[in-house]
Formats: structure tokens, sequence, C-alpha cells
């Protein structure tokens, strides 16, 4: 939540507040999807982003792409 607070330039927003509703549209979007990428190292496309758009509903889409190994790491011990 604090992503989207830094992003839309407010506190307060809560897991159930819809991006959308708060002033989203595409370039916030893409530029969250690029820092989720830098600073968590998780890999969420914008069309996710976008029809997802409470921390709530993200969240699930945000923790399957954690379980996914990065593309040529190496799974074995």
């Amino acid at each position: 939540m604090a992503l989207r607070e830094e992003f839309l330039g407010f506190a307060g927003i809560g897991v159930n507040d819809d991006f959308s509703e708060l002033g989203d549209h595409s370039l916030l979007g893409t530029q969250m999807v690029n820092r989720m990428r830098d600073g968590l190292s998780v890999t969420v496309s914008l069309r996710e982003l976008l029809s997802h758009p409470t921390p709530a509903k993200l969240a699930a889409v945000v923790t399957a792409a954690l379980a996914v190994p990065a593309a040529g790491a190496d799974e074995s011990p």
C-alpha cells in the first residue's frame, strides 16, 4: 500500500481501496510495475495491476509471482 500511496500522493489507502477510483492512470501503473520489478524483484504486468485494482486483490498476484522461480535461476541445490 505504501507504493500506491507514494504514486498517488496521499496516505491512508486501505487494502480494499480501488486504485482506479483513487486517480490511477496507465503512466502511474507502468511506474508502479517497474518499481515492483526493480525494488521487490517481482514481475507483475500492467494488465495484472489494472485488473486487480485493490491491494488485497493484487497481493494474490504478487504472491503467485514470487512463487515462480526467476527465469534462468538454477533450481538445483
